[in-house]
């Protein structure tokens, strides 16, 4: 008798469940997962919550009904509370945690500005000053605190906002690059097509 199966293969893209600011729950739970300072054990048997949370990600992921993307990102979300709850084989030091909650609490008027203006040039200078820090220090917080350099997080604000405008059609990519805070039309292309997988272009065909 011949058995077949078949496997799925599910890679979760971390940033995909990040906010477009950071907020207490990237800060406390997908900002460490990020930096593998929290660790899933590597097997999981019998677990019914589990198989049918995959098994709906997979479903929704397939059908591609109106909002699917809404209602994979929520079973994802699902998934990692789950594996959180049961299934944790390290976490951040309480120390750690400490340090990262009180850092975004000081740091959420400066996620604010970079959501504010975007569209402007931002310094590290500038961010530093709102944080009431030296640029050295603040520099290595932010990167401690979001996985990012200041100019990758800001980058990734603009590459988010630019879908906005690429979905709405009114404008051509250089006006879209632009009013993103790129000034040159070729870097927003190559950074967003290593993001996305697509170029401007194909995104709004």
């Amino acid at each position: 008798m011949l058995f077949f199966f078949t496997f799925y293969l599910i890679r979760i893209d971390l940033p995909f469940l990040f906010s477009d600011q950071v907020d207490l729950c990237q800060t406390k739970y997908l900002s460490p997962l990020s930096e593998n300072l929290i660790l899933f054990k590597n097997l999981i048997r019998n677990d019914n919550q589990i198989v049918d949370c995959i098994k709906n990600i997979i479903k929704e992921y397939f059908k591609k009904e109106i909002g699917y993307e809404l209602a994979v990102k929520s079973h994802l979300y699902n998934l990692v509370v789950l594996l959180l709850r049961h299934y944790t084989d390290k976490l951040v030091t309480k120390k750690q945690l400490t340090f990262k909650v009180n850092n975004f609490e000081r740091f959420y008027k400066v996620f604010d500005f970079i959501d504010s203006n975007y569209n402007k040039k931002i310094s590290a200078s500038t961010l530093s000053n709102i944080a009431h820090i030296s640029t050295y220090y603040f520099c290595r917080t932010f990167k401690q605190m979001t996985g990012k350099t200041t100019t990758e997080y800001i980058n990734e604000v603009r590459l988010k906002k630019s879908i906005e405008l690429l979905k709405d059609g009114n404008m051509n990519i250089t006006e879209i690059a632009i009013n993103c805070g790129f000034n040159d039309v070729n870097y927003f292309s190559r950074l967003f097509k290593k993001r996305y997988g697509v170029s401007p272009t194909k995104f709004m065909c």
